[in-house]
């Protein structure tokens, strides 16, 4: 027998699964070693079993190397052969790819035979897909198989299938084949099965985080009990593999991270800052890739209900951090790690909680994963290089203080609070240094326990993190905002009705989709802007032309003032940052600040302070909005429409890790890639095209989206970028390519830059007559934006 790993010959079964367990870890995902067959099992006994009768060996203690010649016709299982009656651990997975995206039956097949294949793929592609839907709970999908069922074993289907009897008897048995089609999936411990044996489902693990006490009542009396209580962990060994083993996913993971890394300036990603730099230099293995957790807890109920906290659950969701950018806030590609209640973490402390989900990155670090791809296998490993969340969920499981008033407050640096709330420059002197971290743990500067990641090549105090989302638009925006707010209310550019009306009719872009609320006075007595972070950055970029022209004083500070914090915005969100930027960053942060305090009279708030690190952090990590929040508070939506589907809150993280893994199970049978999602209007019929292109292979559309960016024919968009004079085109028509949608053109204006706004911080331009056409591939910047008319002239901002 020869290893499929390293090649090495083996006669005998012993020394080989010796060989497999102490060389290369492998314990329970045994591959057939001999040439040109591709069957997995999970058990020795099942292994010996195929090599002693499939392969002709005669002795299990002396494996023969001669092959039978003649191959069985069934060397892929389709799905019909699989039965789920009984729970018997499955002897042989079939590839999803060859089970579902591929025939599995030849051309000489009779047409019932194939009829089934086809059958059963569409039927586990239908079920998969209602598990995918969140608000649907397995009780309606188990209404919906039944309802089904009852139609193909209908009145109706009964009489077409007695009259094509007496026809062909190929026609009734398709039909018979139709009656029964959910025999196999017609309950929801069946359905599982099946998907467990295709290996598109991983089953979620309980782990006893500790034990606590309870009552019951036995023969009338109330007695004291004591239960376990179990945190629920996805293991990332079987998803990373089900998720890299997709089609072209690792290829075009490793392809982004190498065209990044050949530029040494700028950074585009976590693996150009200096944190990952450090690590890939401890680690000598190419085939690493950077993991990015993220840890929340969020409220499963209702939050204002008389439950309130009871239902809490903390998550810690796991991403690779080299996914190109337009795919990772796809939430597909954000895994399910672990679940548990918040409480247990409160009451048996991070090590009891997160000591399984450490163990599983060591093995993961330390072994990694072999991955089979397009008929070559690779060992991949994983390291955390980043751990993000919101201020409150980093300190309580990195071990910091959780309370922002304590007088060590910022993880970033040991500044007493009192100086935090003065400082305008970062003080170097007081960064916090690996070297010194036993000292802080002993003196308790900020600390309130010695972090558990540090069993991982992870320090706090070396991979810092930063949440754009939290510190500047739950933080910065919502307290600055409300200040310049009710200093222009003050100087009577406008009231506060004349604002609302502004912002309820102002002419949003598209994608724009969470508009900002009104304004309320209570709002401004209170200090902030109540609004979720969505809305808070949409006003902040809106918020000149919402009411720029009525700010009359081109050097009123306060709109200045407002300038800065919407350039700082921009600069933040921006995907590339280069080391001018950076510098420019930090001086534009400090006179920020000292303005606040300086002609504002306020004193600076713990997120405030957050800013002053951030070109540092930004050093370590690459560009923060790729790290933030933003894309994992979104995940929680398919949690929370779980939970909000069921009645019962009977081990709830246990419900809600389950159906999770059942909607990715959807993603995995469709071996859905990284793709471009591409969206077109309806066709609009025009008289004449433009010469460049063949009027039959084009057509007109009403708008186009491409991976949630959309364009109409009101989009400006960027051609050339020069920064003093940007080349800008007015979208006229849309004219995409019929055969595959990827191809588009834009017959546009051109837009005559004439010139630079400080007060509105836009280009302003004039509309010409020339036409042109662009295709998309060509312009500089692939965002597009509006043009604004205020005061009789024209404008267009840049978008990052």
């Amino acid at each position: 027998m020869q290893c499929s790993i390293c090649k090495s010959e083996y006669h005998d079964f012993k020394t080989y699964f010796v060989h497999l367990n102490y060389y290369h870890n492998i314990s329970d995902y045994f591959k057939c070693p001999f040439e040109n067959c591709e069957r997995v099992y999970h058990t020795k006994s099942s292994l010996k079993k195929h090599i002693c009768g499939y392969h002709g060996v005669q002795n299990e203690n002396n494996v023969c190397m001669t092959e039978i010649q003649e191959k069985k016709s069934d060397s892929v299982t389709s799905i019909n052969h699989i039965t789920t009656d009984e729970p018997t651990e499955p002897t042989y997975f079939p590839s999803v790819s060859d089970t579902i995206s591929h025939n599995n039956y030849s051309n000489e097949s009779s047409p019932s035979s194939n009829f089934e294949v086809e059958l059963n793929k569409l039927l586990l592609s239908f079920v998969s897909q209602l598990y995918s839907i969140s608000s649907l709970p397995r009780t309606v999908i188990q209404t919906i198989v039944q309802l089904v069922t009852g139609i193909f074993t209908s009145e109706p289907i009964l009489i077409l299938k007695k009259a094509l009897s007496s026809i062909s008897e190929e026609c009734s048995s398709m039909l018979s084949l139709l009656q029964n089609s959910f025999k196999n999936l017609g309950t929801d411990y069946k359905r599982i099965e099946c998907l467990k044996k295709l290996r598109t489902y991983t089953k979620p693990v309980p782990k006893t985080v500790g034990v606590s006490e309870d009552t019951k009542s036995v023969h009338g009396s109330v007695e004291m009990t004591l239960i376990n209580r179990c945190s629920y962990m996805v293991p990332l060994r079987e998803s990373l593999k089900s998720f890299l083993e997709v089609p072209n996913v690792l290829d075009d993971i490793l392809n982004y991270e190498k065209a990044i890394c050949k530029d040494n300036v700028t950074l585009r990603n976590l693996v150009n800052g200096n944190c990952w730099q450090d690590l890939r230099k401890q680690c000598k293995d190419e085939n690493i890739l950077p993991l990015t957790i993220y840890y929340d807890d969020f409220e499963s109920g209702n939050p204002l209900g008389s439950h309130a906290g009871n239902q809490k659950i903390g998550v810690v969701y796991a991403t690779i951090s080299t996914i190109p950018p337009k795919f990772s806030s796809r939430l597909e590609n954000i895994l399910l790690a672990h679940v548990f209640y918040t409480a247990d973490k409160t009451m048996f402390g991070n090590e009891a909680i997160f000591g399984p989900l450490i163990e599983e990155l060591k093995f993961l670090e330390r072994e990694g994963i072999l991955i089979f791809s397009k008929g070559h296998s690779t060992v991949v490993k994983f390291c955390l290089a980043n751990m993000s969340g919101d201020n409150l969920g980093l300190h309580s499981i990195l071990g910091l203080h959780e309370s922002f008033s304590s007088n060590n407050f910022c993880r970033f640096c040991i500044t007493s609070k009192h100086l935090t709330k003065t400082d305008t420059k970062e003080r170097l002197e007081n960064i916090r240094k690996t070297t010194e971290y036993e000292k802080h743990c002993q003196d308790k500067i900020g600390i309130k326990e010695e972090c558990v990641w540090h069993q991982l090549n992870f320090h706090t105090y070396k991979n810092l993190t930063c949440d754009v989302m939290h510190d500047l638009c739950e933080g910065v925006h919502r307290y600055d905002m409300s200040i310049i707010i009710k200093q222009l209310l003050d100087s009577n550019y406008f009231s506060l009705k004349t604002l609302n009306a502004r912002i309820k009719f102002f002419t949003y872009l598209r994608t724009e989709k969470n508009c900002p609320p009104s304004v309320t006075k209570q709002h401004l007595l209170n200090g902030q802007l109540i609004f979720s972070a969505s809305e808070m950055l949409c006003l902040v970029r809106n918020f000149r032309f919402i009411v720029g022209d009525l700010v009359k004083d081109v050097n009123d500070q306060t709109w200045l003032h407002y300038l800065r914090l919407l350039e700082i915005t921009d600069i933040l969100t921006s995907q590339v940052f280069t080391p001018e930027l950076l510098g420019y960053l930090t001086n534009l942060i400090e006179s920020y600040l000292e303005n606040l305090q300086s002609k504002f009279h306020c004193t600076l708030k713990p997120k405030h302070h957050f800013l002053l690190h951030y070109p540092r952090v930004i050093e370590q990590i690459g560009p923060p909005i790729l790290v933030s929040a933003f894309k994992f508070e979104s995940k929680h939506k398919e949690l929370k429409a779980v939970a909000q589907s069921i009645s019962c809150r009977k081990n709830l993280p246990l419900t809600l890790a389950t159906r999770h893994q059942l909607k990715t199970s959807y993603r995995l049978i469709v071996q859905d890639s990284f793709s471009d999602s591409i969206t077109c209007g309806k066709i609009i019929h025009v008289q004449h095209y433009p010469s460049e292109l063949n009027e039959a292979e084009y057509i007109c559309v009403e708008y186009y989206e491409n991976n949630g960016v959309k364009y109409n024919d009101k989009n400006v968009i960027l051609y050339k970028y020069d920064i003093n004079f940007p080349l800008f085109y007015k979208i006229d028509r849309i004219f995409v390519k019929e055969s595959d949608h990827t191809t588009v053109s834009f017959l546009c204006k051109e837009l005559e830059t004439v010139g630079y706004s400080s007060h509105y911080m836009a280009f302003v331009v004039e509309i010409t007559t020339k036409s042109r056409l662009v295709t998309l591939g060509d312009c500089d910047c692939k965002t597009p934006t509006l043009i604004r008319k205020l005061n009789e002239c024209f404008y267009v901002d840049l978008k990052s």
